[in-house]
């Protein structure tokens, strides 16, 4: 066995450290010498915000196994937390909150979202919060949060002084107090984000904490702080915060210098056992110029040995390295050693084997140390021998058979016909049955006793088996069957001392056959099984119904079946369908045949005609008109769809009348629509006299089919300028109306009645300016003026209908209008006519 011993030897220095940091001091150790090649680990205690060492390396710790010098710097926290009340031990003071201070609710202090409460425990401030301490003591105040759903909310800041052109690592430690939507907050320096987003965890009371660094601007004296929310969540994003710390960043480096020195190599060969008389040299040279000494007290790199000596060991140095090695030299003769050939023994027997050699040692296969070993299970065996000499080894086999050597089985049943193969295999086995044969199996076609002897080396092993045929019972069902409903039928299986199986799951001999199907029966003797199956079809006796007399209508038809399976069919036409359909009167017959029998059935047809029905066409009459309509058939029954139960009916209103006449069980219906028209009126007025040359409009509104006038004309307004009689027709559909007038003229006067004042408010009265009453005028030219002489309205129509609106259609002012009327009379002479109309609306 070789041992390895590693010498330190450390020149202690210190590195120079940045001003920085008074605080806290990196510190790498002193100069440090190692062994070429082994691995040195330089570690600053970790616990620095970031690590750069001269060799690239941003671990805080670094592994080299090269001598050379190394350095490291580190950035921490300054010592001065520049935050008023980060850790809230002065309560609800030294900051700001865009959250508003809790005013309570039916949840506790905290019921309402964006509220906070500075306190010792979150359970405190809500009644669903859960039992949180602070992150520091387990017992000062924190400061918890209802989240608010409003996302950039500021949930803390404070102003700080600051130094221009400085780094600063701004931190605190956070917590869920409540599972469902975990907070997302940011730190912010002067209204902008350092870093990004920091998602809570679920966990509730598990504090972890959250830094981001920052850089002052090169003239900047102060900033404002804060923690904002970006949650939008509407619940369950409330949260906890504790130990806010805003601090400058500080720089330390330390050196160190890594020198190594060469590793020496022990190694004096394996442990060692020389026969008695002989000598054995041991070289560890390595380096003539490294120090050797052996625990014999040997200083040199060679020792000689001439007697046992065991554990000699050499310790091999180099400045601070050091090697060990350690070897035994043990002195014997060869010993002598057999196991013998492979063996097989039989159960029970033990197998012992001994090894005896003087002044030697023994290892067995179990790791047994005697120098005998009794075998008595099967498996591979070995010894190892050793004495002052050497080293001996033998293997040797041991195998056991297993009893029972053959198992023929229980004793068999079997059925004539079949035979059973009796196996006997055994590996490395000989055989001999009773019967004389020597195979490892037998085939048994006969009843008897059957043994067979099975030898395996000195082991032997016999099993007798006992082997019976049976008869097989015999099943005859008979022919496949057609039998008729109601016959009993039976099918037998009888056999002495047997066992039945029916398809129904019955188990007698007999079975009673009730229903068409095939069916099948297993008898077991003995377990010897025989089957025999049959299919057994059932007729029905053919039934024969055409019901009672049939009475039909017209073109109606009746149809008959009597559908029925295996049955044939005779109809009184000669036809053989299981259906018929009639439709003439006569005397219906059928005959219905199959195996079981023939059934036979009559039926009379009547055919009878329908009633005659008419009601005419649909008709259009005038109001106060009446219908009369006429059914009458001898015998026959009437309803009307008035509820009359006569042969006729008078109509005078409208509507679809219905009429039923049923005669001979037969029965016809007929509708009609009857229209009844509203008479037209005309009223043209009492015959009248008018002046020479006038015009009458005759005018009749259009609430009628046509119009038509005496002069053939058929507009709804006719003039009238030939004085005589005057007749109107109106048309409603098939309806008339008319009336006559009688016009004379005489002559009369030319003039117009204007009114003197008219309001156009669109109120529907007094709205247009037009002539009260006017005689003798045929045409006539309207002018009208403002009280500045400029016209505002010009018409050629008789009415004139003005609106109080000037050309342009704008309302012309209320005041006084002027008119003038340029009339031509019905004697074909000029005149005028003026006067004024006052506008007020």
């Amino acid at each position: 066995m070789k041992y390895i011993l590693l010498l330190i030897i450390t020149v202690f220095t210190i590195s120079n450290l940045g001003a920085q940091c008074s605080n806290n001091t990196l510190g790498l150790g002193p100069d440090t010498t190692v062994c070429m090649g082994d691995y040195y680990t330089f570690n600053t205690g970790g616990g620095y915000l970031s690590y750069l060492w001269n060799t690239g390396s941003t671990n805080a710790y670094l592994s080299v196994n090269v001598a050379d010098t190394y350095s490291c710097t580190v950035t921490m926290p300054g010592s001065t937390n520049l935050v008023t009340n980060g850790d809230f031990s002065s309560g609800n003071t030294g900051f700001t909150s865009s959250y508003v201070y809790g005013t309570g609710g039916s949840w506790g202090l905290l019921s309402n979202p964006g509220q906070y409460a500075v306190s010792t425990n979150a359970s405190l401030t809500h009644n669903n919060f859960p039992s949180c301490n602070d992150h520091t003591s387990g017992s000062g105040n924190y400061m918890i949060m209802n989240g608010s759903s409003v996302a950039n909310t500021n949930v803390w800041c404070q102003t700080i002084t600051v130094s221009p052109n400085t780094d600063y690592i701004f931190s605190g430690w956070f917590t869920s107090v409540d599972p469902a939507s975990p907070a997302q907050l940011n730190f912010t320096v002067g209204g902008t984000a350092i870093g990004n987003v920091f998602n809570l965890s679920a966990s509730t009371c598990s504090w972890t904490q959250y830094s981001r660094t920052w850089t002052s601007g090169t003239t900047q004296t102060s900033a404002i702080i804060c923690i904002r929310s970006q949650s939008n969540a509407s619940g369950g994003n409330d949260f906890a915060v504790d130990d806010i710390a805003f601090t400058p960043i500080c720089t330390s480096t330390d050196t160190v210098v890594l020198t190594s020195d060469t590793m020496p190599i022990a190694d004096v060969g394996p442990d060692t056992i020389i026969c008695s008389g002989s000598t054995y040299t041991l070289d560890a040279t390595d380096n003539p110029s490294f120090g050797y000494v052996w625990s014999d007290a040997t200083n040199t790199a060679i020792n000689t040995i001439n007697s046992t000596n065991t554990n000699l060991m050499i310790t091999i140095t180099n400045g601070f390295c050091e090697a060990i090695d350690t070897v035994s030299v043990l002195f014997s003769s060869q010993p002598n050693v057999s196991l013998g050939n492979d063996t097989v023994l039989c159960p029970g027997d033990v197998l012992t084997k001994d090894v005896t050699w003087p002044n030697a040692s023994y290892l067995w296969s179990d790791n047994s140390t005697n120098s005998s070993l009794n075998i008595t299970q099967a498996g591979q065996y070995w010894v190892r021998v050793t004495d002052n000499c050497g080293i001996l080894y033998d293997t040797i086999n041991v195998s056991f058979v297993t009893y029972p050597l053959v198992d023929l089985g229980t004793d068999t049943s079997l059925c004539d016909g079949e035979s059973l193969e009796l196996n006997a295999f055994y590996s490395s086995a000989t055989y001999l049955w009773n019967t004389g044969g020597l195979d490892s199996s037998l085939f048994v076609t006969q009843t008897g006793n059957y043994w067979v002897n099975v030898q395996v080396g000195n082991c032997v092993d016999r099993d007798t088996i006992s082997v019976t045929f049976d008869p097989n019972p015999a099943v005859n069902l008979g022919p496949d069957t057609i039998i008729c409903n109601g016959v009993n039928y039976m099918l037998q299986a009888n056999n002495m001392n047997a066992t039945y199986m029916w398809n129904d799951g019955s188990m007698g001999a007999i079975k009673q056959v009730t229903i068409s199907g095939q069916y099948w029966v297993e008898v077991s003797i003995n377990n010897c099984i025989e089957s025999d199956t049959v299919n057994i079809e059932i007729y029905d006796i053919p039934f024969a119904d055409l019901g009672s007399d049939t009475f039909l209508c017209g073109t109606e038809t009746v149809t008959f079946n009597l559908g029925q399976p295996n049955v044939s069919y005779l109809w009184h036409d000669s036809s053989i369908d299981s259906v018929l359909t009639v439709g003439q009167s006569g005397l219906v017959w059928v005959e219905l045949t199959n195996i079981c029998g023939q059934v036979s059935d009559s039926v009379n047809v009547y055919v009878n005609p329908y009633p005659i029905v008419d009601l005419g066409p649909d008709t259009t009459m005038c109001e106060g008109d009446s219908l009369v309509q006429d059914v009458l058939t001898p015998g026959a029954v009437y309803n009307w769809s008035t509820g009359s139960t006569s042969f006729s009916e008078v109509m005078h209103t409208t509507g679809e009348f219905w009429a039923s006449v049923s005669a001979n069980n037969c029965e016809t219906i007929d509708t009609v629509l009857i229209t009844f028209l509203e008479m037209p009126k005309v009223e043209l007025g009492p015959d009248t006299i008018v002046c020479l040359g006038t015009v009458l409009d005759f005018n009749i509104k259009n609430t009628y089919d046509s119009i038509v006038w005496y002069d053939g004309t058929t507009e709804e307004t006719v003039k009238i300028e030939t004085y005589s009689k005057i007749w109107a027709q109106i048309f409603n559909g098939v309806c008339v109306a008319s009336d006559t007038t009688f016009v004379g003229t005489e002559s009369c006067e030319t003039y117009a009645e204007m009114p003197n004042i008219f309001t156009p408010n669109g109120d529907g009265t007094n709205d247009l300016f037009h002539p009260v009453y006017i005689v003798g005028i045929k045409n006539m030219q309207t002018l009208i003026y403002n009280r500045w002489g400029k016209e505002v309205f010009n018409s050629n129509n008789l009415e004139i209908n003005w609106d109080g609106n000037s050309p342009s259609r704008e309302p012309v002012p209320n005041g006084v209008y002027y008119w003038i009327c340029n009339i031509i009379g019905t004697d074909d002479a000029p005149y005028t006519q003026k006067g004024t109309v006052t506008i007020s609306r």
